[in-house]
């Protein structure tokens, strides 16, 4: 849901976006080619650092050599 609302977001958002320039580009371009997909990274990292957590709550964690 939250990668879907940045995604989406920042879509509805595009053209009041664009006023602002970073690095040659506008706003809305860099959101829609690279924020989506940083916060899907945020999203799978946390992810798995709270399916870690639960697994070791849970005696659950495999063996690390």
């Amino acid at each position: 849901a939250v990668w879907a609302a940045v995604s989406v977001g920042a879509a509805l958002m595009a053209e009041t976006l664009n006023r602002i320039v970073v690095g040659g580009f506008p706003l809305g371009y860099y959101f829609g080619a690279q924020g989506s997909v940083l916060v899907f990274v945020l999203l799978v990292a946390n992810y798995a650092r709270a399916m870690n957590r639960l697994d070791r709550q849970h005696e659950l964690q495999e063996d690390e050599e």
